[in-house]
């Protein structure tokens, strides 16, 4: 299978369609299934992500790598954390991701630095400051792999 990794930002609809269309081809073809058979099951039984799920594995890691200095320098300009020194914030506590300028486009919202924030912020705290690439990878795949 082909892997298809996302620096872009996040996908349009068309194109996750297109994809996702030639992933379970592809995935009814290995298993030699009839048409009508949920792609849930197939990718399941074949231990495959859907492409929306590698776009968030892969987005995941870039994120990450670049919280921990393993990305190149200008990823840091993109990625800053929540802070307030007046309020008792959730998202401080979390020490969630948050963007310098707020989105005001559908555009900016479809960029990169907008959906990786927003796909960090999703993962649970304790998996989501894990100390080595590694540990982070193998605790993330089960979460996406449902």
């Amino acid at each position: 299978m082909i892997t298809v990794v996302l620096f872009g930002g996040k996908p349009n609809k068309s194109y996750i369609n297109k994809v996702n269309n030639l992933q379970k081809l592809a995935a009814r073809l290995n298993l030699n299934k009839p048409v009508r058979t949920p792609k849930s099951g197939l990718f399941k039984q074949l231990k495959w992500l859907s492409f929306s799920d590698r776009c968030k594995y892969h987005t995941s890691i870039l994120v990450h790598k670049t919280l921990n200095n393993m990305a190149p320098s200008y990823m840091t300009d993109i990625i800053s954390f929540s802070k307030n020194d007046h309020y008792s914030l959730k998202s401080v506590k979390h020490n969630d991701l948050v963007l310098k300028k707020k989105p005001k486009t559908q555009f900016f919202k479809d960029s990169f630095s907008y959906y990786s924030i927003s796909i960090l912020n999703e993962i649970p705290c304790n998996l989501r400051y894990s100390s080595s690439i590694q540990s982070f990878k193998s605790l993330l795949l089960p979460k996406i792999f449902v």
